[in-house]
This record gives structure tokens, C-alpha cells and sequence, in this order.
């Protein structure tokens, strides 16, 4: 029997996708061109968190790259955590898509220096909801929790790292807050689906 194969986790992937749908549609409802003055507000504070720390937040981004997927699903195929593995390429790879495609049917312009009324670290073109990097993160972190059942203090350490990801992308200038929510809504579905896909075979 692969070691790798997942049996019942404590939190069902079913009940993270409702909830990741739920906020996913509470974004798109939020969202506003040119975005809201709260949601200005809230990237300006994250953008002013001292220089010091961006280099931290910059390497702790790498966890929501696509590389960051195949670094993950290699590291468990290490520990053979086999089908784990293949539910991380199936939710990391699902959450990146899922992110390209939102991008181009949302089309949300991303922060410039005159509505953050600071300089951009990190100018990117095109859309800028959901974040990719945000999905990505998420992804990995829903996956890793649910299917290796985490405990409450490495499972805040996984949730922490998507949590600065996010952090890290408004930081930047690169998105605004609702992106990066988004994102990780939509990151924390794909997840799940990745999850759930890899039980239902192993059953």
C-alpha cells in the first residue's frame, strides 16, 4: 500500500471548498476600479511595513511560484508520501490555471504609484486579480494540512507562510488586498479538489 495514500481528514476538503467559494464570491462583490479607499488604506499600510523586512517577505513569496509546486510534490515523493505528491502537482497546477484564466474574465487593473500614493517595489503588467502567487501558496497549504492531517501549530506554520505570501505580493505594490484574498480563495478550492481527487482513487 502507498504510504502516501490519505484516509478521513479532521477538516473535510469539502468543507474548505464551500468556505473558499463563499469568500471568493465576497471578493468579486467587494472589488471596485479604482479599488475602494479602505482597500487603498489597508495596501498602504502593508506597503509601508519597513524595508528591512521586504527581503524576508520576497523569499517567503517563492512558496505561491510554480516552481515552488514541483519543490513541494519532490520533497514528498522523498518522504513517499506518493499520492500526497500527485495531489499537490493536481491542486498547485489547478490553482495557477484557475488564477491565469480569472485574470483575463476580471481584467482588475493593478495598484500604481498615484492611488498608493507610494513608489511600486515591484511593477508587473497585466491583471491583477487573483493573485497567482497567493492561489499557489494557499494551494500548497491546504494541501499539506489536509492530507498530512497537521496539528494545530505546524498547520499555523503552513497557513502562515501562504499568509505572508499574500502579505508579501501587496507589500510589493504588485496587488491589492482583494487579489491576494481572492487568490487564496481560489488557491484553497483548488486544494481541496486536489485532495479530494487523490482520496477518491485511493478509496
Amino acid at each position: 500500500m502507498d504510504p502516501g495514500a490519505p484516509t478521513s481528514t479532521p477538516v473535510l476538503p469539502g468543507r474548505v471548498l464551500a468556505a473558499a467559494f463563499v469568500v471568493l464570491g465576497a471578493t468579486l462583490l467587494a472589488l471596485r476600479s479604482p479599488p475602494a479607499s479602505w482597500e487603498r488604506t489597508v495596501a498602504g499600510v502593508v506597503c509601508d511595513v519597513p524595508s528591512a523586512f521586504t527581503g524576508v517577505l520576497e523569499a517567503l513569496m517563492q512558496a505561491g511560484s510554480r516552481a515552488a509546486i514541483a519543490v513541494v510534490a519532490v520533497v514528498l515523493v522523498a518522504l513517499r508520501r506518493v499520492r500526497l505528491a500527485v495531489a499537490v502537482l493536481i491542486g498547485g497546477w489547478l490553482a495557477w490555471l484557475a488564477a491565469i484564466q480569472a485574470k483575463d474574465l476580471v481584467d482588475r487593473g493593478r495598484p500604481t504609484s498615484e492611488l498608493l500614493e507610494r513608489p511600486i517595489r515591484e511593477v508587473v503588467e497585466g491583471s491583477g486579480y487573483p493573485s497567482s502567487h497567493a492561489a499557489i501558496a494557499a494551494a500548497l497549504a491546504t494541501i499539506l494540512v489536509l492530507g498530512l492531517r497537521l496539528k494545530s501549530l505546524p498547520a499555523a506554520v503552513v497557513a502562515a507562510v501562504a499568509v505572508l505570501t499574500a502579505v508579501a505580493r501587496v507589500h510589493l505594490g504588485a496587488h491589492w488586498p482583494l487579489d491576494v484574498v481572492g487568490g487564496a480563495a481560489l488557491g484553497a478550492a483548488a486544494g481541496a479538489v486536489g485532495v479530494a481527487l487523490v482520496e477518491r482513487v485511493a478509496r
